[in-house]
């Protein structure tokens, strides 16, 4: 049963009245007001036209501003009140904005300006060059990981049409903007952000996606307290709102602006899941909300204003005849942790095998089900699909996390918890023999983690710029390390693993440029390395140790036998029994001559010294398959003086082997080496 919350929002029930798609005609209101402000007009919302201001407007603190009526107005007053107001209010706009020469069309309110650091701008007012130059910092840097604010040419139109509703967008952008500029001083941009994200705010869909932005930018400067805060009142009012209903995207005629509104409710459904996770909180009241809202288009459809049909979940369940977008295989995957991977964080110290294998596999079948094109699709700079390889490195952070909570891995443990342990975290049974971890192919302890933190850090491997990293997802890279630090300094891991740790380093240290939590933690990762130097050095001379060429000599013959050291394995595929023959050691493929058998008898030999090098193959490795099931067994067979008609081996016919029988060869044979 779903845990419930204090916190927890009951959402809104949907609106019955089935609304039609963006930009379809809709029938008019059968009542309506006879005059509307421009304000009211166009948030579409209803306008009692009372003179000189609306009600909502005065409750907002709003210029209310009436436009004449093409029909005309037969009252004289109200048309004299209305010019003179409409001359009034133009002034005021005139008074408290700023053209931007350098920003075609867009004027900047004079709230916004005064922000800007001291020194950087010498008067805010005559300097609009600050200002877009952090706008286009925003989009160029923050918006491509974290897309649900309106293309770039459609907010600057918005906020040309109406200013007053984008304050704290503004604020906002100009805030994080500066995080990514050299030259500019956060500190009173910050402030003033989170003034206003902490005051009173309109319940618009424009707040819940500024306050959204500012809950990731808070974290990635290490202010949880805030985060947390603001998290809870932007879930509040979307729910509110009813983002997560089709209707509210659908009542909106511009369908680029619905599908921003669609992007709202599920990137707060998507970061809101990655918070959870991340600081154990139990779990995300939006896992069970019911949504009916549809899933997002691809980016360069958003950016072209060419918005398509949208898909839907129920879609995406039918089966996989169609591709969906990287935003909806995001949306897909935040499902399938809120249905599979946070319950079995949630049950006691450690989760059950079965429970940690079932939800492993599904978060494998959506990785292999994501389109290989979309993986090697670039843009003309070069880079990457940023919704989709932050989506990757989602799923492979979640396999990491689950597989530390199955070793008992506890969230608030990092890579100085798992030194100080003094032995490995990922090991809990006896080191499996040589032969497994030192072949071409070796298995190592915990390597699903391991081989999880692998492919996250290859994903650096191609162009995905540091300074695009979202803040979000900083302690999944901590995680990554994690289990390449432990394989490392317990002696199971590789010297390339050191190579991906410095990689995490390299990427962690160049998002700290700009977000201080990414410095603090390739700080601490740097730390961890050098204290465990020593520990590390001694792990790779011993595993060079253990590569020497004397590991593969055989054994003398008054040494233990190694068929009862290494007794051979219980096969269930041919490709298992040719896995096997493959790394058997030198010593179990000797031959054993005529004579050597004879003395083993305890016999006298009296065979002629050419007759002395007939050999019977001793040898446990399984013969050529014949067909399929089938394999033929067989060993020469000689003659021995003194027990004529004796015979040593026989020549066995093919026999059909069944292939879910287990075929077991020479003595009792142990399991083959379980594949991670």
């Amino acid at each position: 049963m779903a845990l419930s919350s204090r916190n927890d929002v009951p959402a809104p029930s949907e609106p019955q009245p089935v609304q039609l798609r963006a930009g379809a005609v809709r029938s008019r209101a059968k009542h309506r007001a006879s005059l509307a402000c421009v304000q009211c007009r166009q948030k579409h919302i209803r306008c009692d036209g009372a003179l000189p201001a609306c009600l909502r407007c005065k409750d907002e603190q709003k210029t209310c501003v009436y436009t004449e009526s093409r029909r005309g107005i037969r009252d004289p007053n109200k048309r004299r009140k209305m010019k003179e107001q409409a001359r009034k209010a133009s002034r005021d706009e005139a008074s408290n904005s700023t053209p931007s020469p350098s920003f075609p069309g867009f004027d900047i309110p004079s709230h916004v300006i005064q922000g800007l650091p001291a020194g950087w701008a010498h008067r805010e007012t005559q300097n609009p060059r600050a200002v877009k130059d952090l706008f286009d910092l925003y989009y160029d840097h923050f918006h491509p990981t974290h897309s649900w604010l309106p293309p770039k040419k459609t907010l600057i139109r918005l906020i040309e049409k109406i200013p007053d509703d984008f304050k704290f967008t503004m604020t906002m952008i100009l805030y994080v903007g500066s995080m990514y500029a050299d030259d500019v001083d956060s500190t009173s941009l910050r402030r003033e952000a989170f003034e206003m994200a902490s005051g009173e705010l309109p319940e618009t869909v424009w707040s819940v996606q500024a306050l959204l932005s500012m809950c990731i930018a808070a974290f990635g400067e290490q202010h949880d307290d805030y985060c947390g805060q603001w998290f809870d009142r932007t879930r509040d009012l979307a729910l509110r709102l009813g983002l997560q209903y089709k209707s509210f995207a659908d009542a909106e005629d511009d369908p680029v602006l619905a599908e921003s509104y669609r992007r709202t409710y599920w990137a707060l459904y998507t970061q809101g899941s990655l918070r959870t996770v991340r600081e154990h909180l139990g779990h995300w009241q939006l896992h069970h909300t019911k949504a009916t809202t549809e899933l997002p288009c691809e980016e360069w459809e958003y950016e072209s204003g060419k918005i398509p049909i949208p898909k839907t979940l129920e879609d995406y369940d039918r089966g996989p005849s169609k591709e969906y977008s990287s935003w909806a295989y995001f949306v897909v995957l935040t499902r399938i942790c809120g249905q599979w991977v946070m319950p079995l964080l949630n049950v006691g110290e450690v989760a059950f095998s079965e429970a940690v294998d079932d939800a492993n596999l599904r978060v494998e079948s959506w990785i292999l089900q994501m389109p290989q094109w979309k993986k090697e699709l670039m843009d003309p700079s070069g880079e990457v699909d940023m919704i989709l390889y932050h989506a990757l490195g989602v799923a492979y952070g979640l396999q990491i996390r689950m597989q530390l909570h199955y070793k008992g891995v506890k969230p608030q443990d990092g890579v100085r918890e798992v030194a100080s342990k003094g032995c490995s975290v990922l090991r809990s049974s006896p080191s499996p023999p040589a032969s497994v971890t030192m072949g071409s192919s070796p298995r190592l302890p915990g390597s699903a983690a391991v081989q999880a933190s692998l492919h996250l850090v290859s994903l650096f491997n191609l162009h995905l710029p540091p300074e695009k990293f979202s803040p979000s997802c900083i302690l999944g890279l901590e995680r990554a390390a994690l289990p390449l630090f432990d394989a490392l300094l317990y002696g199971q891991g590789r010297p390339v693993y050191k190579v991906k740790i410095e990689l995490l380093v390299s990427v962690l240290r160049n998002a700290g440029k700009f977000w201080s939590r990414s410095k603090a933690v390739s700080e601490e990762l740097e730390e961890a390395m050098k204290e465990a130097a020593d520990t590390i050095e001694a792990a790779e001379q011993s595993q060079e140790m253990q590569m020497t060429p004397d590991m593969l000599d055989s054994p003398s013959m008054d040494e233990e036998d190694p068929f009862t050291e290494f007794p051979p394995p219980v096969f269930t595929t041919m490709d298992q029994m040719d896995a096997w023959a493959q790394i058997q050691p030198e010593s179990m493929q000797t031959e054993t001559t005529t004579e050597e058998m004879a003395q083993l008898l305890g016999l006298e030999s009296t065979f002629p010294k050419a007759e002395e090098e007939t050999t019977l193959a001793m040898n446990p490795a399984p013969a050529p398959v014949s067909g399929s099931g089938e394999m033929t067994l067989g060993m020469e067979t000689a003659t021995v003086p003194g027990m004529e008609g004796m015979t040593l081996g026989t020549g066995a016919p093919s026999v059909p082997l069944p292939e879910t029988e287990e075929v077991k060869l020479a003595t009792e044979a142990t399991k083959f080496p379980k594949t991670e």
